[in-house]
């Protein structure tokens, strides 16, 4: 059954979402390795929703957690500006810092981290889903 989190998307509501996506994790039994890299993952899409999905106001965004035997998944939605994250090409990490543009490195890290990532927009919400496979 997955279990779900709605808060506003602010700072103020960083820590108790992070400690939602933990706590629901650690009572799974997922392993350290896994919720690490899990973790930083949704670490680094809450603080892009906080930062950048309700420009022109306030919003709310919500986690799903889904544990099966095989995998583990999140899906991080909000109803904020319509923006696919994966529509872009990865950063080429092969160039100096200062010849980069700016932004791109953390989905590229999210994209890393994790086995799967997808997004739909459908019904005005952005959903971002990330998949681990368990023992992978």
């Amino acid at each position: 059954m997955p279990q779900s989190l709605k808060v506003p998307a602010t700072m103020a509501h960083f820590e108790e979402s992070v400690g939602f996506i933990e706590t629901h994790l650690r009572g799974a039994g997922v392993d350290e390795k896994t919720l690490t890299k899990i973790l930083t993952a949704s670490e680094e899409i809450i603080v892009n929703i906080i930062s950048y999905a309700y420009q022109d106001g306030e919003g709310d965004f919500e986690i799903e957690i889904e544990d099966h035997p095989d995998r583990t998944t999140l899906s991080f939605t909000d109803e904020g500006q319509p923006f696919n994250p994966l529509q872009n090409p990865d950063v080429d990490t092969t160039l100096a810092a200062n010849e980069r543009e700016i932004g791109g490195l953390g989905i590229l890290m999210v994209k890393k981290l994790m086995d799967d990532v997808r997004y739909r927009f459908l019904d005005g919400k952005n959903t971002l889903t990330i998949t681990m496979v368990k023992g992978a």
